[in-house]
């Protein structure tokens, strides 16, 4: 069964889901994470669906509200990798943004992200526009004290990291700077070790270094 089977049982089986989140500033209510946790998570376990985030990029920005209480503005980039029990699986990648006068600012931006990935895969109805819990007024954000951190790919797993690295020492001596050239040339990146291949890269580095076994 492919992941989009699966995910088509799951949103056959979900039924709507009620909105117990009340925003404090606006009055409204909302669907909040436990809502979307209460109705997914029975379903991903029977249907043997996990969903792994990453975090792509992070930004952060500083400003003030509009009672000059200091506030932080976290803007994240998450990707999502939905694999089900066989093995198959997507990836989908979202934004969350979260303002928040404490430390909380990161935490409330990868929940919004993964809520609104959710929701948007899975077809929850949201019935309106809502900013969550709360909303926070706040001035124009600041361009001067902000940073941007782009967080380096996950490393590959040992198996995989493994299985590489056997084959590569299949590779006669004389052809492995060849071969490491070519990798770089192909998945556009420097390669050092079999480790640094990039998970989504290995079926294609696989391909490469067995065609140089080969010829």
């Amino acid at each position: 069964m492919n992941i989009y089977e699966s995910i088509s049982d799951i949103m056959s089986e979900m039924g709507g889901t009620p909105k117990t989140g009340k925003n404090e500033y606006e009055g409204y209510t909302y669907r909040s994470i436990d809502d979307v946790y209460t109705a997914l998570q029975p379903l991903l376990g029977k249907h043997g669906v996990v969903i792994v985030p990453k975090v792509l990029s992070r930004e952060s920005l500083t400003a003030n509200t509009l009672t000059g209480k200091p506030s932080q503005r976290c803007i994240m980039e998450v990707e999502f990798k939905v694999v089900n029990r066989y093995g198959s699986s997507l990836k989908i990648t979202t934004w969350g943004e979260a303002l928040d006068t404490s430390d909380k600012a990161t935490n409330k931006a990868l929940t919004a992200a993964y809520k609104y990935a959710m929701i948007e895969l899975f077809c929850l109805a949201v019935g309106q526009e809502d900013a969550d819990a709360s909303s926070i007024e706040a001035e124009p954000m600041r361009s001067a004290p902000r940073t941007v951190k782009k967080l380096p790919p996950a490393k590959l797993p040992p198996a995989e990291a493994s299985e590489l690295s056997t084959l590569f020492a299949q590779v006669p001596a004389a052809g492995r700077t060849e071969l490491r050239t070519e990798l770089e040339a192909q998945l556009g990146y420097p390669i050092r070790k079999a480790s640094e291949i990039k998970e989504e890269d290995v079926a294609k580095a696989r391909e490469i270094i067995e065609a140089k076994i080969a010829g």
